[in-house]
C-alpha cells in the first residue's frame, strides 16, 4: 500500500508500512526536544525573582542557588537560578530563573543548564537557563550527567525515568523493562553516543533479554539492536530519544520463544 498519499480528517484508517514507520520515527527521534523546560516555578515568576538567603554563608554574585516560594541557598538542585549580586544570609537577593546569565564557574553545574561558552580556567561561563529550546528532558530514558572529572568534563551520566526519579525502572521496551543505572568513563567521556543495547540469550529453551547501557565514540551500525539515547558533545548532554517505551519488534526479528 503507498503511505504517501495525503488524508483528510475523516478518512479511514491506511495501515501504515514498518519502513516508513520507522523513518519517521527516526527524524522524529533526532529532532530532539525543542520546548520549555520542566521546572515548576511560583506564578509570580519573572525572568528574575527575589528571595531570601536562608543559608548561613554569603553567597556571592553569578552562583548557582536552588529556591522555592520563599527562600534561597546555595546549591544546583531543581529548580535553580542564579544569583545577580552577593547576598549576606538573610538578605534579600536577585535571582535570574530564565535566559542568558553568566556564572562564575563551569564545574559544578545543574544537568539541564546548557552551557553556551566556557572558560577551562575557572572564568565565568555564559549558561541558557530554563529557556525555549535547551535540552531538557524529564520522561522516559532520561539522560543526565551526574559527575564530572576536576578538568569539567563529564565522569557519570544516569539513566532513569525522568518523570519519576525514584523509580527503579527508567523506561519500557516490548521484551522487558529497563531498571535505571548510569554509566561512568575514567577521564571522561568524549564526544560520543549513550546507547541501549538488547542482549538475546538463546542457550535455553526460550530465548531471554536483558540490556546494557553502552557508550561509543560513533553512530551504531542501523542493523545492530541499538538505540541512542542521547548525544555528549562539546560538554553537554543532548537527549536523542524522545519517542516513550521502545518496540524492538517494529525494528528487528525478536523471537517470542516456545509457547509464547
Amino acid at each position: 500500500m503507498d503511505t504517501s498519499i495525503s488524508v483528510s480528517p475523516g478518512d479511514a484508517w491506511h495501515p501504515e508500512a514498518a519502513g516508513r514507520f520507522n523513518r519517521v520515527s527516526d527524524m522524529l527521534n533526532a529532532i530532539g526536544v525543542i520546548g520549555p523546560a520542566g521546572q515548576c516555578f511560583p506564578a509570580d515568576t519573572g525572568a528574575v525573582i527575589t528571595r531570601t538567603n536562608t543559608s548561613d554563608v554569603t553567597i556571592p554574585a553569578a552562583s548557582y542557588v536552588t529556591f522555592d516560594s520563599h527562600d534561597m541557598r546555595p546549591g544546583i538542585a531543581d529548580p535553580c537560578g542564579v544569583t545577580l549580586a552577593e547576598c549576606a544570609p538573610g538578605d534579600e537577593g536577585p535571582v535570574q530563573v530564565s535566559g542568558i546569565a553568566e556564572v562564575s564557574c563551569y564545574y559544578p553545574r545543574p544537568a539541564d543548564v546548557l552551557v553556551l561558552k566556557k572558560n577551562f580556567h575557572n572564568g565565568p561561563s555564559t549558561v541558557l537557563i530554563n529557556s525555549t529550546g535547551h535540552n531538557t528532558y524529564r520522561n522516559c530514558f532520561k539522560v543526565t550527567a551526574t559527575a564530572w572529572t576536576e578538568r569539567g568534563s563529564i565522569a557519570e551520566v544516569s539513566i532513569t525515568d525522568g518523570g519519576n526519579p525514584e523509580s527503579s525502572v527508567c523506561g519500557l521496551t516490548d521484551v522487558t523493562p529497563v531498571s535505571a543505572g548510569t554509566l561512568t568513563q575514567e577521564g571522561g567521556f568524549g564526544d560520543g553516543y549513550v546507547c541501549l543495547r538488547l542482549i538475546v540469550d538463546t542457550t535455553g529453551s526460550a530465548p531471554s533479554y536483558s540490556h546494557v547501557f553502552e557508550f561509543s565514540q560513533y553512530e551504531p551500525n542501523a542493523w545492530e539492536p541499538v538505540v541512542i539515547l542521547a548525544e555528549i558533545t562539546g560538554g553537554q548532554v543532548v537527549q536523542r530519544w524522545t519517542g516513550g517505551m521502545i518496540y524492538w519488534r517494529q525494528r528487528f526479528i525478536v523471537g517470542f520463544g516456545r509457547g509464547r
